[in-house]
């Protein structure tokens, strides 16, 4: 047995995808201490593994990060100084075999060179490099105005003043600006497949694409479901998942495109809104908090999404076209790689009003072709085709055994 520290970025698009390898990691004989903020303690502690709360500004809910992105970089740099000068002792005194971090976690890398010890990086969103950052470009998915610019520009002197700052604090070699947001290791786990990720072929042997996990996150129980509302008509459901969904303007469209449809729509606020906001709600919907998505995807007939990486992946799991709004550029490229793979409708967002959705559903339904295509990414996610999660931690293993790790006790295994 080996322990190892699991570093995430504590929102639900990174931590739910990674809950089923911590848990295929505790079950093989692996200590594993998972740090994040108390709203994810239980889920955490379902998989096995122990959880640790991180101390600081990520000890609570930063969901709200998302309402000033330009300010992300010099935020997760000074997660990584705040670490390093707080809680490295700390964390040294655990003793460590190794560490896993996520892709959005530069202070994971930072704590590998401080501690010496090997790191993986677990990637819950599309991996990054020239080619698909070329790619985000063409999409136009980052409008920058002078202003923004200016943003832009202020907050990367900022974070890289901090990196700066660490490097001579602690003797450490920091991110490249690019690696602040997507901070690669020399072994990286990708929940997809080498079908579903862009320029699968450009990226070298230390990315595994071993397709996604569905999560092993608590899910609301059924009784909480009305699930005797649900009858014969077409099943649409929305989610725009769990960062943007703070404004009562994103899902009035929805009201509008669909209230005097024959469809049944099942609407899941997120947890940013109370259902109240929105006043009357049209017959046909179900507005809920949250909602046991997997088993609605399985009726499903149309899934509108805001591309984050694990709501697009279960539902295509599930052979479920999309309709996706993003919100911002991982997400643009989520929803722009489900139209070019004939999987759904890549909407941007000054396409969006009623009369594009009410379009788009439309014409999913009377196009068998994209239900086939969406079922033929999933068929790209079977375990058979990318060994899963028993075959990410294969890979993690038999790093272990390089590293001179526990060699005793992976023998067992690989």
């Amino acid at each position: 047995m080996s322990k190892v520290a699991f570093l995430s970025l504590p929102v639900h698009g990174h931590v739910n995808p990674s809950l089923s390898l911590v848990k295929e990691l505790a079950d093989r004989g692996e200590e594993v201490i998972y740090y994040a903020n108390p709203g994810f303690k239980a889920a955490v502690e379902t998989t096995g593994a122990q959880y640790r709360r991180y101390s600081g500004a990520l000890s609570d809910d930063i969901s709200g990060l998302s309402k000033n992105m330009a300010e992300f970089p010099p935020f997760l740099m000074s997660i990584c100084k705040e670490i390093l000068d707080c809680e490295l002792e700390n964390i040294r005194r655990e003793n460590f075999d190794y560490i896993i971090y996520d892709y959005v976690a530069p202070w994971g890398r930072y704590l590998s060179q401080a501690l010496q010890l090997p790191a993986v990086c677990s990637v819950p969103i599309f991996a990054f490099n020239r080619y698909v950052f070329k790619m985000i470009r063409g999409l136009g998915a980052v409008k920058i105005t002078p202003s923004g610019l200016y943003k832009k520009i202020r907050s990367i002197r900022k974070a890289l003043g901090i990196r700066k700052s660490i490097n001579k604090t602690h003797g450490l070699k920091g991110p490249k600006i690019r690696e602040i947001y997507f901070c690669k290791s020399d072994l990286n786990i990708v929940y997809t497949s080498a079908y579903f990720q862009p320029f699968a072929e450009t990226f070298d042997d230390s990315f595994h694409f071993t397709g996604p996990a569905l999560s092993v996150r608590q899910a609301q129980q059924d009784h909480d479901f009305p699930w005797q509302q649900l009858g014969e008509k077409p099943l649409v459901y929305i989610s725009l998942g769990t960062l943007f969904n703070f404004d009562k303007a994103l899902f009035q469209p929805f009201f509008e495109a669909f209230a005097n449809e024959d469809y049944q729509v099942i609407l899941s606020c997120g947890g940013g809104l109370q259902p109240e906001t929105f006043g009357d709600i049209p017959g046909d919907f179900i507005v809920q908090h949250f909602v046991p998505q997997l088993k609605i995807l399985q009726r499903a007939n149309v899934f509108i999404t805001h591309g984050g990486m694990n709501s697009a992946s279960e539902g295509l799991y599930y052979g479920v076209p999309l309709i996706a709004l993003p919100q911002m550029a991982e997400q643009a490229v989520v929803a722009q790689r489900v139209e070019d793979l004939g999987a759904g409708i890549h909407l941007r967002k000054v396409d969006i009003t009623p009369a594009s959705l009410r379009k788009s559903v439309e014409r999913i339904l009377k196009d068998e072709t994209y239900r086939h295509n969406a079922r033929r990414v999933g068929d790209s996610f079977a375990p058979e085709k990318t060994g899963g999660i028993k075959k990410a931690v294969d890979i993690i293993f038999a790093a272990k055994q390089k590293w001179g790790i526990g060699k005793k006790h992976e023998a067992m295994y690989v």
